[in-house]
């Protein structure tokens, strides 16, 4: 919720009443400790009455179903009960839900309603889902969780964070194809812009790559323990180009006015279904580098410089992808580069719209 908006919500006078009575309360509750003190003790107890509301809010969606629902149109029955975690910023909600299995069909699949019905994504809350995409976007999970906590936030463990990020980011470089052409539909062009710039560069990441079987292995790490496991499949660490790609809209005097940063690891060029997506961008290039005339552009106030464009490739892939002891696979590296890139250009709220839209499905009594 942005500030102009959250201000609104506050104006409400059913708002400001209960915002009067939470605080009346609390007074009573607090007193006698430090200012910090009361301040650490002030948010652990609205903290933990978020997370009961919150949970039994998801209690009432689960509560509300029948025996067969519609989820988009289609006949779900009642399958199984069980309680299930989710997570939230303020701590795991654990509501008793039924699964439904689709009418009409032997061992047919099963949905979670309540799920659906929330909007929850891959096992957390809207709230804590954008909070870990917007993290995984800048760092490791580690240091999200160390950023949560000091935040005075319950975050889940590393693990179950780091499990909900890749997902998201996975699914995120799914759908980029499909959001991007909305995302520039309902942008504006900033006032004054008077010319396009584009720039591609290229750096290096750290990947793990399975080794040919006609390759010769590289020379092996010095083990200062015995290997006790089985050992995993032979790969070699190597460093791989990484593409990046600069949109600028700048003024008549060459000013940069708003840019959008792209990106693509280097597995992308051999992978058959990524490449109509920059054949078409390297063609131009082709065809109209004799009109990349430096000289005659810079005369009319355009910007000739790669710095925007080098810049990106620090900021995209160096400071997310090149840390101490970072080492990608080749999904992994795609994946984490699309959060990033959207984070980059200032795109990551707006495409978080759209994108969590695909968790929630309308779901009706049958």
């Amino acid at each position: 919720m942005d500030s102009v908006l959250r201000a609104e919500f506050l104006a409400k006078p059913k708002v400001k009443a209960a915002v009067a009575t939470i605080a009346e309360v609390l007074q009573k509750v607090f007193g006698g400790g430090t200012f910090a003190e009361n301040e650490v003790a002030v948010l652990a107890v609205t903290g933990e009455a978020v997370r009961a509301v919150l949970e039994e809010g998801l209690q009432q969606l689960a509560d509300g179903f029948g025996d067969v629902v519609l989820v988009e149109g289609v006949a779900f029955k009642r399958h199984e009960p069980g309680t299930v975690t989710v997570h939230s910023l303020c701590g795991p909600l654990r509501p008793r839900r039924f699964t439904f299995r689709q009418v009409g069909v032997h061992n047919g699949p099963t949905v979670d309603p309540m799920a659906l019905a929330a909007g929850l994504v891959k096992g957390a809350t809207p709230a804590l889902a954008y909070s870990v995409a917007h993290g995984y976007a800048q760092h490791d999970m580690r240091a999200h969780v160390e950023a949560l906590e000091a935040a005075e936030r319950v975050a889940p463990p590393r693990a179950t964070l780091e499990r909900i990020a890749k997902r998201i980011a996975e699914r995120a470089d799914e759908v980029a194809p499909q959001v991007e052409p909305i995302l520039r539909r309902t942008e504006a062009v900033p006032e004054g812009a008077h010319a396009v710039c584009l720039g591609l560069a290229r750096t290096a990441a750290l990947m793990d790559g399975n080794r040919p079987p006609d390759a010769p292995p590289k020379p092996p790490r010095k083990r200062r323990k015995p290997r006790v496991r089985r050992a995993p499949p032979p790969k070699d660490t190597n460093w791989r180009v990484a593409y990046v790609g600069t949109v600028s809209l700048v003024d008549a005097d060459g000013e940069q006015l708003l840019t959008r940063r792209y990106t693509a690891p280097a597995c992308d060029q051999i992978d058959p279904p990524k490449q109509p997506q920059h054949w078409g961008h390297l063609r131009y290039l082709q065809n109209n580098k004799d009109r990349m005339r430096y000289a005659a552009l810079r005369c009319v106030g355009l910007p000739v410089g790669s710095g925007v464009t080098e810049s990106a490739a620090k900021t995209l892939v160096g400071r997310r992808a090149k840390n101490a002891g970072q080492r990608w696979s080749e999904s992994g590296l795609r994946e984490v580069l699309a959060l990033r890139a959207l984070h980059q250009s200032q795109r990551l709220p707006r495409s978080w719209t759209r994108f969590s839209r695909r968790y929630t499905k309308e779901v009706q009594a049958a």
